[in-house]
């Protein structure tokens, strides 16, 4: 790497944007990969095909044997890539979630599916990967008993049978005046 030589640059894919980086005569890429907290980093890469396992061995892991890789689409959905699967990141988003795990737990969030690669989920997790606005509160829905609340700080476990179904709903409150129920979306009068 040579001072002087260093130039940012950015190439278009559409919406999404992948920047590249002039470093002599090597062009690099940068994709952003997030681990089960959605938190993201940004990653180099030297090249815009790649497999899931090269995608995996680019965000660090040393070997592909267990690890989800999961590209995050224009629209929210998260998509499997599998380890012998060809990414264009050409046309695609560069935004993967890739974390160890070896399954995927099915949930849904204000009735859009997900295939979440971790056990345990918390309700912060579920608001950033549902895009669930603040003033909303999130709740889990259950047959036998009402349905949770689920605060940012709480945690589910997404290892029962079937599928968990979460809603997001503004907060109201019932008020019973006299016999007339009112319903009030602020705790206060």
């Amino acid at each position: 790497q040579q001072k002087g030589n260093h130039m940012q640059t950015t190439t278009s894919t559409g919406d999404d944007r992948i920047p590249t980086e002039d470093v002599g005569a090597a062009i690099r890429h940068t994709i952003n990969v997030a681990d089960q907290t959605l938190t993201y980093r940004q990653v180099g890469i030297d090249d815009f095909t790649l497999t899931g396992a090269q995608l995996a061995i680019a965000a660090g892991f040393k070997s592909v044997d267990g690890v989800s890789v999961l590209q995050v689409l224009a629209t929210g959905d998260l998509e499997d890539v599998r380890p012998n699967e060809t990414v264009d990141l050409h046309r695609e988003a560069g935004r993967f979630v890739i974390v160890e795990s070896d399954r995927a737990y099915r949930l849904t969030i204000d009735g859009q599916r997900f295939d979440w690669p971790c056990r345990i989920v918390s309700g912060g997790l579920l608001r950033k990967l549902g895009q669930v606005p603040a003033d909303k509160v999130i709740y889990f829905e259950r047959q036998d008993q009402p349905d949770r609340q689920v605060d940012d700080q709480d945690l589910v476990d997404l290892d029962a049978a079937g599928v968990e179904s979460f809603v997001s709903r503004k907060p109201a409150w019932k008020l019973n005046v006299q016999g007339v129920m009112l319903e009030l979306f602020a705790p206060t009068i």
